[in-house]
């Protein structure tokens, strides 16, 4: 239970970071990087609920 309450955790800071780094750029390095990271886990989360959605 306690790995769920940190995963949680760490998923809502990289979002938080994602979305800062959107409104204010770190950096040339950061931003290139937690743009594709963010993008491919929302492609991803897109793809499983019309994978879901599929099913019902």
């Amino acid at each position: 239970m306690q790995v769920l309450i940190f995963a949680k955790g760490a998923l809502a800071a990289f979002w938080l970071l994602a979305l800062l780094n959107l409104l204010y750029p770190m950096g040339e390095g950061w931003y290139l990087a937690v743009n594709l990271i963010a993008g491919g886990m929302l492609l991803a989360l897109f793809r499983f609920a019309a994978a879901c959605a599929a099913q019902r």
